[in-house]
Parts: C-alpha cells; structure tokens; sequence
C-alpha cells in the first residue's frame, strides 16, 4: 500500500478493518491506522475476498477478527461497526461457511 508517498507492506493478516472517509481509506491493523487515497472498491478487488467482507458501504472487515454479530452491529477487535441492510444476508452467508 502506498502511505505518505512510500510503499508500506501491510500483511492480510494484521488487517483488522478497512474503513472510508472520503476519497481515502482507513487500514486499522493492530499496530497502527494507515491512511490511503482509494476507494473501497479498489480495496474491496485488492483484498481476497475469503479472508475480507463488506458490511456497509464504509466498512471491510477481515473475517477472522470477528467477535460478535448482534442485530446491525458487527463486533471487530472490540469495535462495533454497523451491519448495512443491503449487506446483511452476504454477511450471514459468509458467516455460517465458518
């Protein structure tokens, strides 16, 4: 990923969650908050699409770092982040695969 001008490894792994702000993305790992100019569909064809969802029209989450699931909210690494309703049934599908 390129941050600041220079190109930052950032593993699938560490990725906790991608969220937009703009013509930006966040990339929260557990280390730090990386910001990139890109759009979460670009993100979205970047990142594979096993280990990644999306949940609303900001947000990506890495599959393995979800806690909980209650009604609209998604518990990531102890954050919550809403569950958009065109999202929902892609979410619980990917969900019950686990």
């Amino acid at each position: 990923m390129k941050v600041d001008n220079k190109l930052v490894r950032v593993t699938f792994d560490d990725v906790h969650y991608v969220e937009a702000l703009g013509d930006y993305v966040h990339i929260v790992t557990g280390q730090s908050k990386l910001i990139v100019y890109s759009t979460m569909k670009a993100v979205e064809e970047k990142f594979p699409s096993s280990r990644f969802v999306r949940i609303h029209r900001s947000f990506i989450v890495n599959v393995n770092r979800i806690q909980a699931l209650e009604d609209n909210l998604m518990t990531v690494e102890g954050k919550h982040i809403p569950v958009g309703q065109t999202y929902l049934r892609e979410v619980l599908q990917r969900l019950n695969k686990f």
